[in-house]
């Protein structure tokens, strides 16, 4: 063990189903690692080749597989941490208690601003016996939307859920047929051979019956085979084009108005050519929306295109009901509009900043302390 790497797998409990780990570790060396001993952490970001435990810990992350998993914060047991003011932390591993606030879990999302996580004991899954893939095209995005909505109403929790949009499914989907003009929904289901065999079955009706047409193991296959390439953003940058993302949450009543809007809202800023968005993680209570936006700029600098474009963005999701940010995190660019996502409890979150870190020597300047 490499104690300045901090990058080791301290133990796996079989039969408590959790990892102890350490937070530098990369997360596919991570995963493989499990899955050599016939587990998966279940937590599959875009980011698994260059991200680590402690950065998914850090601004409560989401993986592809979350609506059978959880996000990040959903797995955790226990943490040991280190505080601003040298104080060693660590909560006892045990799966639910009722002793008071969980003072560990202040780090969860807290981007390094109130202490360095040290180790964490994490929920771990058998690897799936089995997997099932489907597809299905709809007309409408609402449609999609409601579908899955009533899929996870009746207790079935696909492990990846993601329906596109017409624009993205023009362009991830564009050699299937049947989605031309369409929006694109597919889903993966894994686990115990039975209980997929059910849920394969339950998503099929429930699809055709919100009038899906089924498109097969073909656009799944294909989001396998592309999910990890995230260099479409740097190709454009070259020429002059800016893209980038924004990921919300929002509840299912909400929803589509939520992702009219906050299209409506980026489309308004000049020199916008693209703005499209799917829906990549789902609860029985709502959803993540992944936008993505793209153009050049007009008449003004690429910085102040780039701003104007997230603070539309930003002022709409407020206005439609949603969280400014599901799995991103806070960081730098979201910082001016925390105050106002959180209310009161923004003035409280500086209080606790300020009795922990009184010299402010913790990652200044992130998330607007």
């Amino acid at each position: 063990m490499d104690m300045k790497k901090m990058d080791s797998i301290l133990d796996i409990n079989r039969t408590n189903l959790t990892v102890t780990v350490q937070p530098g570790i990369n997360g596919m060396n991570f995963e493989r690692a499990l899955n050599r001993e016939g587990y998966t952490s279940g937590h599959i970001p875009q980011s698994l080749y260059c991200s680590t435990v402690g950065g998914w810990l850090a601004c409560r992350a989401a993986g592809q597989f979350s609506t059978k998993y959880g996000k990040i914060d959903d797995m955790v047991i226990s943490l040991e941490a280190v505080l601003p003011q040298g104080e060693i932390i660590r909560s006892k591993p045990v799966p639910k208690s009722s002793t008071g606030p969980r003072i560990d879990k202040l780090l969860l999302g807290s981007e390094g601003v109130l202490g360095i996580i040290t180790e964490a004991t994490l929920k771990v899954w058998p690897y799936p016996e089995k997997r099932v893939l489907q597809s299905y095209a709809f007309s409408e995005l609402q449609d999609g939307l409601e579908s899955v909505r009533i899929i996870l109403s009746k207790g079935i929790y696909p492990a990846v859920v993601r329906l596109y949009d017409r624009i993205e499914t023009s362009r991830h989907f564009y050699q299937t047929k049947k989605a031309k003009g369409k929006c694109m929904l597919i889903l993966v289901m894994e686990g115990y051979k039975e209980l997929v065999d059910l849920e394969e079955k339950v998503s099929r009706i429930v699809c055709t019956e919100n009038k899906g047409v089924e498109c097969g193991e073909n656009p799944v296959t294909h989001w396998f085979d592309t999910r990890f390439n995230v260099k479409e953003t740097s190709e454009f940058v070259p020429r002059d084009v800016i893209f980038d993302t924004i990921e919300v949450s929002v509840m299912w009543d909400k929803s589509l108005q939520l992702y009219e809007s906050m299209i409506s809202a980026m489309n308004t800023i000049e020199g916008v050519i693209l703005a499209s968005a799917h829906a990549s993680h789902f609860y029985p209570q709502g959803v993540c929306f992944y936008f993505t936006f793209g153009g050049t700029p007009v008449d003004t600098n690429a910085t102040d295109f780039y701003t104007s474009v997230w603070s539309t963005a930003m002022k709409s999701c407020i206005k439609a009901g949603g969280s400014i940010s599901h799995h991103h995190g806070i960081g730098i660019m979201r910082a001016s509009w925390l105050p106002e996502e959180l209310g009161e409890t923004f003035d409280v979150f500086k209080r606790i900043k300020k009795t922990l870190d009184p010299k402010n020597i913790m990652n200044p300047g992130k998330m607007g302390l």
